[in-house]
């Protein structure tokens, strides 16, 4: 009978496909965001933030060396650079001392990919932490840096 022998390829091929998403050929396909700014934050000023999910090594690589300041001064020509959003997606707020945000969810593309939160005090520094998409980002923003969790 036609249908006995196309029962038994349809669950290998399913079971297949289950093996292939859980071997990292996939990625997340959404990311869910929460922000506190801590009262007095930043001396009381807004705070710009930045979380970029990149899936190309090489321009992970390219952007973990940048400061915050340096990813917000070149970020609008890195997005014109990056048509389709095919080597990372991004998503910018500004955040006023003592505002709390929660459960921002971010469409992603489901490749692997690896994350980096750009936070941009008047203090300067680095202000740049990795995270990994895969998990729900809580983000901490304190006097003069940041947290995530």
């Amino acid at each position: 009978m036609p249908g006995e022998r196309s029962a038994p390829l349809a669950i290998i091929c399913a079971v297949g496909a289950l093996a292939l998403s859980s071997c990292g050929g996939a990625g997340p396909e959404r990311l869910r965001v929460s922000v506190e700014a801590e009262p007095g934050a930043n001396d009381n000023s807004p705070i710009a933030v930045a979380v970029l999910v990149v899936y190309d090594e090489k321009v992970m690589e390219e952007l973990s060396k940048l400061s915050a300041a340096e990813w917000f001064a070149q970020s609008e020509q890195r997005r014109r650079d990056n048509p389709g959003m095919a080597r990372f997606d991004s998503a910018n707020w500004e955040f006023m001392p003592g505002q709390t945000v929660e459960d921002v969810v971010l469409p992603l593309q489901g490749r692997p990919a690896t994350g980096l939160v750009f936070a941009q005090f008047l203090a300067g520094g680095m202000n740049r932490v990795r995270f990994d998409p895969e998990d729900p980002l809580a983000i901490v923003l304190k006097g003069d840096g940041f947290d995530v969790h």
